[in-house]
């Protein structure tokens, strides 16, 4: 039987969210490039139908092919120490499933859409508050109160000039999370964006 049939709680979600089923789409590319030993995901998404579209990219360097031909404990391990990152960026183009979760959360609170948005707006500075980094807690506040109140596109992308290693990224997290922030530069965009027509299915290709 369908699980909103047989989970009360995935009916009530599913009726709050006004939705009679969920379509999932997803595609996965990972390229390896011998002669930069780089791997990299490319244009891979996962699609959620009537709610949004995550897509994502990234790109880490130092990496041998014995990782691939020989995994073991310890070629997997040198990864961390040779290692590095040379980009990242994660977006997610809204087809309507930001309000429907909006209005949904207003409506268990009865409170209305727009008070709870701007009440989580008002909660935003708190939850940023250990960053320690005022002037990326506002920048992030100001966009995600953007794309609250239009939905459509929100990108994150890491504003690095050149490769950050994968010890140095794991030093600035043990010290702290607004050294990360300094360390890999994030940046938010919103955009208007349009639903793109063709899916995907699952694969992975290693060249």
């Amino acid at each position: 039987a369908p699980l909103m049939e047989t989970d009360p709680k995935a009916q009530y979600a599913f009726e709050a969210l006004k939705l009679d089923q969920i379509e999932f789409y997803s595609e996965v590319e990972l390229n390896y490039d011998e002669d930069g030993q780089a791997l990299s995901l490319d244009d891979s998404y996962l699609d959620l139908g009537k709610f949004g579209r995550l897509e994502s990219e990234a790109k880490i360097g130092g990496i041998p092919r014995a990782a691939f031909e020989n995994p073991n404990e310890r070629t997997l391990s040198s990864i961390a120490f040779t290692g590095n990152l040379v980009g990242a960026s994660l977006n997610f183009q809204d087809f309507g499933g930001t309000k429907r979760v909006l209005a949904a959360a207003a409506a268990e609170q009865k409170v209305s859409a727009s008070d709870l948005q701007e009440a989580l707006l008002l909660q935003m500075p708190l939850l940023l508050q250990q960053l320690d980094r005022p002037a990326f807690a506002q920048d992030v506040r100001d966009k995600v109160g953007e794309f609250l109140k239009n939905p459509s596109k929100i990108l994150v992308e890491l504003g690095l000039k050149s490769p950050v290693a994968m010890l140095q990224i794991a030093g600035a997290a043990s010290e702290s999370p607004g050294a990360l922030v300094d360390l890999l530069q994030p940046v938010l965009e919103v955009r208007r964006s349009r639903r793109p027509e063709i899916y995907g299915l699952s694969c992975l290709k290693v060249n």
